[in-house]
């Protein structure tokens, strides 16, 4: 259905060959399209590519705990950057081999408790990046906490802020990469054999997928998606854009915003309108759950789905 077969549609339905009100008009039937829509969400997808830094340590995630007179060392060859977390107070000398011994090239302190911190940086020496060996070396004069840490030879970019943090799940925000999303669909991710090689992938606020640190690869998610506006101009009686529903949809669609562009000036033909859309919307709706029912067997896999 076409934007002007729409307000030819409901300007009939108000016995006119006219809306008195574009912006009425426009306003009401965006109303209309977003409501109608959630009858059966579109969905689309989103290219993921999961590859996360390369710890040079190759460490687990597990917490180690530092106190007086001890010391937690990590050793790599190559490192251009690290990121840890810690909780506590404490220092990390940054050294590279020189000769046979380790000399500093950086300190970071820090102090701060009740949670992990992160802290992340550059390992250079003198401005320059090193090819020595080179050690984070942990101690202190009271006992903290550290977990996480990552040595990377991979730069992502010329910020501090671009070096990644070595995690158990890594999030991506699909609210954030799509303009258009509403909702993550259940399941997400819908290729078998990628879902095997995740393992147990995580979903935080409808909106958030955690990807497990180790399943490299790329993934398709599929979310639902927000129905496209149409756009207001000074003639809709000549706008030919094709409305963002699917054609059964659409046939909805000028009844209940005939509700909507006469629930203030004509209340009672609003209300009838507004009867009528329900009644279809429903058979409708028995429609979708008759048909999503149909040839499915009850099943639960590994994800709880």
């Amino acid at each position: 259905m076409t934007v002007s077969e729409l307000y030819n549609h409901v300007a009939k339905l108000g016995f006119e060959d006219s809306v008195e009100d574009n912006d009425v008009f426009y306003n009401a039937a965006n109303r209309a399209i977003f409501q109608i829509a959630a009858i059966r969400p579109a969905v689309s997808s989103v290219e993921i590519i999961h590859e996360p830094a390369t710890n040079l340590l190759a460490g687990s995630f597990d917490t180690v705990t530092v106190g007086p007179g001890k010391e937690a060392v990590y050793l790599a060859q190559g490192a251009r950057a690290y990121y840890f977390e810690s909780s506590g107070t404490g220092v990390c000398r940054i050294e590279k081999l020189d000769g046979e011994e380790y000399t500093v090239i950086g300190i970071v302190n820090f102090n701060k408790a009740g949670a992990f911190h992160a802290y992340r940086g550059f390992i250079l020496d003198e401005g320059e990046p090193t090819d020595s060996a080179v050690r984070l070396r942990f101690s202190g004069d009271y006992t903290y906490m550290i977990r996480r840490v990552a040595m990377y030879s991979e730069l992502y970019g010329p910020s501090e802020s671009d070096i990644l943090a070595y995690e158990p799940f890594t999030p991506y925000d699909i609210s954030a990469m799509r303009d258009d999303f509403l909702s993550l669909a259940s399941p997400p991710i819908t290729d078998d054999t990628a879902r095997d090689h995740l393992r147990g992938y995580k979903v935080e606020n409808g909106r958030v997928i955690l990807l497990p640190h180790d399943a490299r690869g790329t993934y398709d998610v599929q979310y639902r998606r927000r129905p496209a506006k149409i756009q207001n101009t000074d003639a809709p009686e000549e706008q030919e854009d094709i409305i963002d529903l699917d054609e059964d949809l659409c046939s909805l669609l000028p009844v209940l915003t005939a509700a909507y562009v006469w629930a203030d000036d004509e209340p009672e033909k609003s209300e009838y309108y507004l009867a009528l859309y329900r009644e279809r919307a429903a058979e409708t709706e028995r429609a979708e759950a008759k048909k999503s029912s149909l040839g499915t067997v009850p099943f639960r896999n590994n994800y709880g789905w």
